[in-house]
């Protein structure tokens, strides 16, 4: 639909933007649109204008502009990278502050743990000060046509937290993950996480 032309809804005529509707204006809407004659019918003027105005607004409800595929995968893109900031500066809490209450996270050779509590005890021995470091970098993001999920995909690598002296950390496994983001409260959150090993 162009939002931005009067297109059929020219017919109406000035009545309309002046807020001088027309006897039977709901007809001539609807025949503007459509294209087809009216046939000769009386609707008291009341209605017509109730009705006129309410299909005014399904109008522009439709025209709405919704975001870009393109703009909602490069906010996926920055939720993801956001959460790994907020792993790596606050632990535990930080990767649990992503994800929604009744998240997933999938072990494709284990079980499934769902719900946040669940999530916070399957994960808390990765961020003990001798556990390992886990660290990601999305190199994709699809929206889906809602505008308000979509997921990201990239590579991850878990290390050793402890070194030896000015070692580079001991990199113990590297892998491929994804996740499905949800829109909650105005922003991305993760409703579920996967990955597999390479």
């Amino acid at each position: 639909m162009n939002c931005r032309s009067p297109g059929p809804l020219a017919n109406i005529g000035p009545g309309w933007a002046a807020g001088k509707l027309p006897k039977n204006s709901f007809l001539v809407v609807l025949t503007g649109i459509s294209g087809i004659r009216p046939y000769n019918a009386s609707m008291p003027t009341r209605w017509d204008a109730r009705i006129a105005v309410g299909l005014g607004l399904l109008l522009a409800a439709a025209c709405a502009d919704k975001p870009s595929r393109e703009s909602v995968e490069a906010e996926l893109l920055e939720a993801d990278r956001a959460f790994l900031a907020a792993t790596l500066e606050d632990g535990l809490e930080g990767w649990l502050s992503f994800f929604t209450e009744d998240a997933l996270r999938i072990d494709l050779k284990g079980p499934t743990v769902a719900g946040l509590g669940a999530i916070r005890d399957a994960d808390a021995a990765l961020f003990e000060p001798a556990g390992l470091r886990l660290r990601w970098e999305p190199t994709e993001a699809v929206a889906f046509g809602d505008g308000r999920s979509g997921i990201t995909r990239g590579g991850y690598t878990l290390a050793r937290a402890e070194t030896v002296d000015d070692d580079e950390p001991e990199i113990v496994a590297t892998g491929t993950y994804l996740t499905l983001w949800r829109r909650v409260d105005g922003r991305f959150k993760v409703y579920l996480d996967t990955g597999a090993p390479d």
